[in-house]
């Protein structure tokens, strides 16, 4: 779809003052300014401005008149309405979101907040139309049965990013990640989000979220696509909001849209865990409730007495969050109602009966790696792995499980160059640590490399400089690799791959470590490489 418009915003104000003001503060974007509610209209209908600065207090015709013939023509209802006004009272301020309008910004102007509400609008507005015509392309697509489903999960992981297998939170804890998502048709409406937040290791903090759109048609994937855009926008522009005013902010903005019917719904739960002080805030809207398992201890986290309801059912909802103090080595189980359904003899499992199960399966094994907590109760509930069928689900299964892994424990060895005959030498000794279920050729291939990279950056000039080796078993088996070398930016080679870069010599060790390894990452500059093997 073409976003070139003849204008980006239309400002409508019947002061020349206010709408000369605008526009030089506004001067980045393409402006038209009218000075009463008729122009508006006319400007509106013909240009189809991405968004509308309206002034409330005209002549003739004021700006709620002047919203609420904008959303019923067919033209211009879409439209985005910012409303400007001298009148804060939060009566006047209701008329106005009652007539349509998304948001608003009052006089006298603070042009940094009304630049940055702009923009925030802009993009939901550009976001919003190609939704629109997305919904009509595959609407189409139903009638011919042609539904290529795999688009919108593309969507969502192009909003969302992937999911990391680990985030670190400092030098010895990390989060382990295991995700897993089996929709009962060709694509479900459940979808999760994680992003880690934060400038600075005090401020850094890591948000998980898992939410159940209602129904299992195409019309619930582009409902998670839209409600996954505005909580990473919400995010993005409310960063130290917890998560109980991010979700009271998504469900209003959800209500309005206009992309969930009237029985449309989503279920979600959302945490965040401060890295800082492994404080864990969660909230739920009518989802299932984290399961938190610490040792052989298992538990839900309900909201008690705070039963929110979910997402998109009635706009003015004040969310209540729960708050935990997490301890290495705890787990987390974020789940779908389609877990609870896989219950024997047809009946869903309740909250009870799953921590029960939960409970049987760590009794004994405190330690258990939560990678493994999850095949023993995916065996339990669906059977073996060979004879799991889709269709068998009756509703869309997502899982979520967290585990804080602790390396403090991890044995470290020092090596120096100095001290074998020759390069090779070293690299076999390394390699020697990977544990059987881990030496394939290709594992073996990528701690070379990294072994490689760490004694060419730290110790080729000067053989007696150490490198440093830490090794642990996790839900992974780990090595981290520490030089004595300057760092470097990993994130800043050339891919190998690309038909530019084909014969380039840099950037094949991180390639054949990232292709080879279940997790890669770098810590302290590029000086410390932590490889993870999948065992």
């Amino acid at each position: 779809m073409n976003f070139a418009r003849k204008i980006e915003i239309l400002l409508v104000d019947d002061s020349n003052i206010n709408l000369a003001l605008m526009k030089e503060a506004l001067s980045d974007y393409k402006t038209m300014a009218v000075d009463n509610g008729l122009d508006a209209l006319l400007a509106a209908a013909e240009l189809r401005p991405g968004l509308i600065l309206l002034d409330i207090q005209m002549p003739i015709m004021d700006g709620y008149e002047v919203c609420r013939k904008l959303k019923a023509a067919g033209k211009t209802r879409n439209i985005p309405i910012i409303f400007i006004t001298g009148l804060i009272d939060p009566d006047d301020v209701a008329r106005g979101f009652k007539a349509g309008a998304v948001d608003y910004v009052a006089k006298p102007f603070d042009f940094t907040e009304v630049r940055a509400r702009i923009k925030t609008q802009l993009a939901l507005s550009k976001a919003r139309f190609e939704l629109m015509e997305q919904n009509r392309i595959l609407a189409q697509k139903v009638r011919e049965q042609q539904i290529d489903a795999a688009l919108a999960s593309r969507i969502i992981r192009f909003i969302n990013g992937g999911c990391p297998r680990y985030v670190d939170i400092s030098d010895n804890l990390s989060l382990f990640i295991r995700s897993l998502r089996v929709p009962c048709h060709l694509e479900g409406g459940d979808h999760y989000l994680l992003r880690t937040m934060g400038d600075s290791p005090a401020e850094q903090r890591t948000i998980i979220s898992l939410k159940d759109q209602s129904g299992h048609s195409v019309n619930c994937m582009l409902r998670s696509i839209v409600t996954d855009l505005l909580h990473n926008s919400l995010l993005d522009n409310m960063p130290g909001a917890d998560c109980a005013n991010i979700f009271g902010q998504l469900n209003e903005r959800i209500c309005r849209s206009n992309f969930f019917a009237g029985d449309d719904f989503c279920t979600a739960v959302s945490a965040e865990i401060e890295h800082s002080s492994l404080k864990l805030r969660h909230v739920s809207a009518g989802h299932p409730p984290i399961i938190l398992i610490r040792g052989q201890e298992v538990r839900g986290l309900s909201d008690g007495e705070l039963n929110n309801l979910p997402l998109a059912v009635v706009p003015g909802v004040e969310y209540q969050a729960g708050e935990v103090q997490l301890r290495p080595g705890d787990k987390l189980i974020f789940y779908t109602d389609g877990l609870n359904s896989l219950g024997q003899q047809g009946l869903p499992l309740r909250l009870p009966e799953l921590v029960a199960l939960v409970s049987e399966i760590v009794k004994g094994r405190a330690a258990m790696p939560v990678n493994n907590l999850l095949r023993d109760l995916l065996q339990r509930l669906w059977g073996d792995e060979g004879s799991r069928r889709r269709e068998d689900l009756d509703d869309d299964l997502s899982l979520l499980l967290i585990e804080i892994e602790d390396s403090s424990r991890a044995a470290v060895q020092e090596l120096r160059a100095a001290d074998f005959g020759n390069i090779d030498e070293l690299v076999n000794v390394v390699r020697s640590q990977l544990p059987a279920g881990v030496r394939g050729s290709c594992q073996q291939m990528a701690l070379s490399e990294a072994v490689l990279n760490a004694w060419h950056h730290g110790s080729a000039e000067n053989p007696t400089r150490p490198i440093l080796l830490r090794c642990w078993q996790g839900n992974d088996w780990n090595m981290e690799i520490t030089d004595s070398g300057p760092g470097f930016d990993p994130d800043n080679i050339p891919d190998p791959v690309e038909p530019a870069k084909i014969s380039n010599l840099t950037g094949r060790g991180i390639f054949a470590m990232r292709k080879f390894c279940s997790s890669v990452r770098w810590r302290d500059g590029g000086r410390k490489v932590v490889l993870s093997f999948e065992n």
